[in-house]
């Protein structure tokens, strides 16, 4: 008969391995985000960006969290929550909001990177 904690610990592997591969398209993703905003120096398509920014981060947030990078879920919940404040204040990024993505993508990278190690 087989070990159930094996099983139970593979499954948990897989999962960890599928949330790592979202990690690589959802930081494309962001990273596709920031790189528009960047451009977009007047700020007229920016509310469409922020909001998909939002989207983003916040499952980043969670899926981080469940999966143990807590460090990575707490800085997609800094950008999340700035988004927001964007979004109601019907503001444009400024230089900080992006230098708070760019973090964000560093970590991204960094979360993919060291697990890729493992």
């Amino acid at each position: 008969m087989s070990d159930p904690s094996k099983s139970y610990q593979d499954q948990l592997r897989l999962l960890r391995l599928a949330f790592l591969e979202s990690c690589v398209s959802r930081g494309q993703l962001i990273e596709a985000v920031y790189k528009q905003l960047q451009q977009d120096p007047d700020g007229s398509a920016s509310v469409a960006l922020v909001q998909n920014l939002c989207h983003e981060t916040h499952k980043l947030t969670g899926a981080a969290g469940s999966f143990g990078f807590q460090p990575l879920s707490d800085m997609a919940r800094q950008v999340e929550q700035r988004c927001t404040i964007l979004l109601t204040r019907h503001a444009a990024p400024e230089a900080s909001d992006l230098t708070l993505v760019d973090k964000l993508l560093q970590q991204i990278r960094e979360v993919v990177h060291i697990a890729g190690d493992q």
